[in-house]
């Protein structure tokens, strides 16, 4: 399962790296272009926005994930196994 969840995560990675849609281009030339700091400030107001609106909104660190692996690990079900 471990395995599978590393193959997923490095294929993912991979695709992004790739950057078949040009989306990563256009994210490093708006980052470090003439007004990288205007742009800075724009992206940090759409997140304040976004968590002004939504304050109740949670991250799940990938510390419950992995803790949730383990007891998998330590008791597998039917269908795991």
């Amino acid at each position: 399962m471990l395995l599978d969840h590393h193959m997923d995560s490095t294929t993912n990675l991979r695709e992004l790296y790739e950057d078949k849609d040009g989306q990563r281009k256009e994210e490093v030339a708006a980052l470090s272009g003439p007004n990288e700091f205007a742009e800075f400030y724009l992206r940090l107001k759409a997140i304040k926005d976004f968590y002004r609106r939504l304050p109740n909104e949670i991250s799940i660190p990938m510390s419950v994930e992995f803790e949730e692996l383990a007891k998998l690990r330590e008791n597998p079900t039917e269908e795991q196994s």
